[in-house]
């Protein structure tokens, strides 16, 4: 839509929910470039068929404040703070396109409320939100903010536990052969249980039946490849989730100083965080560029040894 708004479109079996990510100007911008904000969500939001569900979310730089008269059914009673005039446009908005701002309707602290420190007064406030159509708020099971989230943001991250009700399908499930994991006979151990495996599955016989002998042959394979090698799970090679144990030993020591400076902030607290921050973003690239090597160095062996099959299918793989 801009660049302060984005959309996507989520399709399942049973509906189609669409996202509406949102950057709301701040309330010291032009009041033209407020009007026009609003007047772009607006039209976007008139844009998804009422059929669809609706999901607002993202900093909208509004204090919607706590619920003044009962006809105000877009807010709820769990607000925190006092309403500002981006407040005031939202649930004007909310008001006329029938939405809930749901992060008001939850009864919690105010810690797991509010969004943003303001950085003179050191006060918190509640200016980022999520907001559905008002048919739609009932499905929303939980929605507050997470203190503990490292967004590498000032704002706190905000979650909501949504239910979908999705249709049951019955449908005769495909026979299709399987395929094994095969990348763990490159480790000399499973290469030793898979040979053992499939001399003690397969029996020699004395029938010279050439498709009698090729039936046990072939059972005998296969149940062992089952047995060492397992499925192969079709997914695209990523660093990230390959390297998730060796990121999230490096992530222990940035969660550990976080905490503290969550606990007791400080000045001094602050800085040791800050520089456990920058070592842990040092040492995830290093991870990256590490998989990245050793992603080429495979792609290398497989063009000097002309294996071109799986050399198109790692390349097909990767990109």
């Amino acid at each position: 839509y801009s660049d302060r708004m984005m959309s996507v479109q989520i399709t399942n079996q049973n509906s189609e929910t669409t996202f509406i990510a949102c950057y709301a100007p701040t309330l010291n911008a032009d009041t033209h470039v407020i009007e026009t904000f609003y007047q772009e969500l607006k039209t976007a939001i008139e844009k998804v068929p009422k059929k669809n569900g609706l999901i607002l979310a993202g900093d909208f730089n509004a204090r919607v404040g706590k619920k003044q008269i009962e006809m105000e059914d877009a807010i709820g009673t769990h607000g925190t703070g006092v309403r500002n005039k981006n407040g005031l446009r939202l649930l004007n908005l909310c008001t006329q396109q029938n939405l809930r701002i749901v992060s008001t309707f939850f009864q919690q602290k105010d810690k797991h409320k509010t969004t943003w420190q303001h950085p003179g007064t050191k006060k918190w406030h509640q200016i980022d939100h999520i907001i559905t159509r008002a048919s739609d708020a009932r499905n929303v099971l939980r929605c507050r903010s997470m203190r503990g989230a490292q967004c590498e943001t000032d704002h706190n991250l905000i979650r909501a536990t949504i239910r979908l009700e999705l249709r049951k399908y019955h449908h005769v499930p495909k026979k299709t052969p399987k395929a094994f994991d095969t990348k763990k006979l490159k480790t000399e151990t499973i290469q030793t249980l898979y040979q053992s495996e499939i001399e003690a599955n397969f029996t020699t016989q004395e029938s010279h039946d050439i498709e009698s002998i090729w039936k046990s042959f072939k059972e005998a394979t296969t149940k062992a490849a089952l047995d060492t090698l397992g499925a192969r799970k079709y997914q695209k090679p990523d660093w990230f989730d390959e390297s998730d144990t060796l990121i999230d030993e490096v992530l222990k020591k940035k969660r550990e100083e976080h905490n503290r400076f969550l606990a007791t902030p400080s000045p001094n607290q602050k800085k040791r965080y800050v520089s456990a921050r920058k070592k842990c973003q040092k040492e995830v690239r290093k991870i990256k560029e590490k998989w990245w090597i050793q992603k080429t160095d495979e792609l290398q062996h497989m063009m000097n040894t002309n294996d071109t099959y799986n050399l198109f299918r790692s390349i097909k793989e990767i990109v």
